[in-house]
């Protein structure tokens, strides 16, 4: 892939202080051949492609143009729309891709085509019941765990995808003997340094027992956090024993804005952590509402807050900001991906591409 050029336009609306770094935006909208503004997911894969997927269809972009990647059914006849859920690189270099209501697909880089993966007759019907919102490889069991939500339930849930057989297995509330998790309200995944999986659902952190192929329950929310559970974890991509955990005091049901998101660095050895919430003088301070926290493929954190984006600086360890304006007000970063270039590109709901020069 040629290295990405772009001419970029200053876009400072924030006051800027210490922290803060002014960026340098441009846009790709639907007149430059997104399929839509909402894009759902992003990858870089490890030729230097970014991938985008919107409600409306998939993309690529080589630094010069976007080129759109039809998705078929079984019948061979196109998925109109085609909503891209999640986009994924597997350690192999495989493309995975999450439609709703259609199911999963690989991406066949010889044919330059994406293929339905074949089901056996009881998994087919299961995605027309769930939508996928992360995936995270398993490479000691050669899986993806799928974090999903239970349309006709209105629940979380957590699948396993077996890359082999291409089976399915269910862990949620109603499952018996190994396969139950408490995911009443929330459930989220991530695979730490040293491959070890861990799972939140609902105010309980637990990890992954190969053996038994169960979660055994490891930390509870404690009540002087100010917070009554876990929005998210991600596992640090260097420090093998560190979790970030976006964590909230309000129950899901109730208005997003008025949450109030912390950020939690734990420490899985130790069990020990380290709360930042907006407006705090620490130095793990974040500038606003933590919305969700990203690793990119440089091994990046970054969070998406009510005032931007903000990047983990491992030699500080501290946070550097850079404030985000969308036209609309209330919307906030949704999906980040860098280029190899170290750029990030962003996008937030109905916003279209954003790209962000970081140096």
């Amino acid at each position: 892939m040629n290295k990405i050029i772009l001419t970029v336009l200053v876009c400072c609306s924030l006051g800027l202080q210490a922290q803060y770094k002014p960026p340098f935006f441009n846009t790709i909208t639907v007149d430059d051949g997104l399929p839509e503004a909402n894009i759902a997911s992003s990858l870089e894969d490890k030729y230097g492609y970014l991938w985008f997927g919107t409600n409306n269809g998939l993309v690529r972009y080589d630094g010069y143009r976007l080129k759109p990647y039809p998705i078929m059914n079984q019948d061979g006849l196109p998925v109109n729309p085609a909503s891209i859920n999640n986009l994924f690189e597997d350690s192999k270099g495989k493309i995975w891709v999450f439609v709703f209501l259609e199911g999963i697909y690989f991406y066949d880089r010889a044919k330059d085509i994406f293929i339905k993966a074949p089901l056996s007759k009881e998994d087919a019907g299961i995605f027309k019941k769930i939508r996928t919102y992360d995936w995270k490889e398993d490479k000691q069991r050669n899986s993806i765990w799928m974090t999903v939500f239970e349309t006709e339930r209105g629940k979380p849930a957590l699948y396993s995808f077996d890359l082999e057989s291409n089976k399915l297995e269910a862990y949620n509330d109603l499952a018996k003997g190994n396969h139950f998790i408490p995911s009443y309200r929330t459930a989220g995944i991530s695979m730490d340094a040293s491959g070890k999986t861990w799972l939140i659902t609902d105010s309980l952190l637990s990890y992954f027992e190969p053996a038994t192929k169960s979660f055994k329950p490891y930390f509870v929310l404690p009540d002087t956090s100010g917070a009554s559970y876990f929005m998210s974890v991600l596992a640090d991509p260097v420090d093998a024993d560190m979790l970030w955990l976006n964590i909230s005091r309000n129950k899901p049901n109730q208005p997003e804005l008025i949450n109030v998101r912390k950020l939690l660095k734990f420490n899985t050895k130790t069990k020990t952590y380290s709360i930042s919430a907006p407006g705090s003088k620490d130095p793990l301070a974040i500038p606003g509402i933590c919305f969700h926290t990203f690793i990119d493929s440089l091994k990046r954190v970054w969070l998406s807050t009510d005032k931007g984006v903000s990047v983990y600086n491992r030699q500080t360890g501290g946070f550097i900001h850079y404030p985000v304006s969308y036209q609309d007000t209330l919307n906030h970063t949704e999906v980040i991906t860098a280029d190899k270039d170290g750029n990030i590109w962003l996008a937030g709901l109905n916003s279209g591409l954003f790209f962000l020069d970081t140096k």
